[in-house]
């Protein structure tokens, strides 16, 4: 009896069956599609004009927070002018930076804060030494000076004895015993405070301090200078009330100083 022939093996591909082959090429086909998706998947997403970017882009960036609206601003409040002081017969008043003072007929000048150049020049017309008084010039030109003013008295004086007002941005809580002693150390090496007295201007509470100080001029003759510097504080201003003369003439002045101090006046309350 003859027995049946065994079946064929199975037909092989590189060592796998059809089944094998057919399954892996179900898998290489779908892993293409797959990549060939995420490509023009990618390409879609990186369009600058497609709303798929767009879309992308405000999914990724944190929005901007809305602005809080700045509150409206408080009005300053309406300047309150000031009765002038008690006037001084035969003186006239100066005005400047609104403030006031009262000095005698033989003093010129005026406010220092509308032209201050012309100022300077009519003080150099009256005799002044322009070279001698550069630093006057550049303070008149800063705008630092509020009333400057001049004795036209003539007589043999280095310089002339001059006026000026100015005021100081301070914190409205800081006494002004703290301001007088800041202005006694930080004076100048050439300069020395010679006195100090609590004084009423009038209406103000204010310090008087006598300075001396050393002036060398160009050619280097030393002239020595005296100051009466009269301080007043009012909200977060100090004002400065600095008169000046020769040494040899201070005492004589000293008394119109004191005087015409007295009739500062802030006309124009802040």
């Amino acid at each position: 009896m003859e027995l049946p022939e065994p079946p064929a093996p199975p037909r092989r591909i590189l060592g796998m069956s059809l089944k094998q082959v057919a399954l892996l090429a179900a898998m290489l086909m779908a892993n293409l599609i797959i990549v060939c998706g995420g490509i023009a998947l990618l390409g879609w997403l990186s369009s600058d004009t497609s709303t798929a970017s767009l879309a992308f882009s405000l999914a990724t960036v944190t929005p901007t927070p809305t602005e809080t609206p700045l509150p409206t601003p408080v009005p300053s409040p309406t300047l309150t002018p000031r009765p002038p002081a008690t006037p001084i017969p035969g003186w006239e008043p100066f005005r400047g930076g609104g403030v006031s003072i009262m000095l005698p007929q033989s003093y010129d000048g005026g406010d220092a804060t509308t032209d201050p150049q012309a100022l300077f020049q009519a003080f150099v017309a009256a005799g002044a030494d322009p070279e001698k008084n550069a630093n006057l010039q550049q303070e008149l030109a800063e705008n630092h000076i509020a009333i400057f003013a001049y004795d036209t008295t003539p007589d043999d004086s280095y310089f002339f004895t001059v006026l000026e007002i100015f005021s100081d941005p301070v914190e409205a809580d800081l006494p002004l015993s703290q301001y007088v002693n800041a202005v006694v150390r930080n004076l100048e090496l050439s300069q020395r405070v010679v006195g100090i007295q609590n004084v009423m201007l009038d209406r103000y509470p204010a310090v008087r301090l006598l300075a001396e100080y050393k002036v060398t001029l160009p050619d280097g003759v030393n002239v020595y200078r005296e100051s009466a510097i009269y301080l007043v504080k009012e909200g977060s201003q100090v004002w400065v009330i600095r008169f000046y003369a020769d040494r040899d003439r201070f005492k004589e002045h000293l008394p119109v100083f004191d005087l015409s101090a007295a009739t500062f006046a802030i006309e124009i309350s802040r």
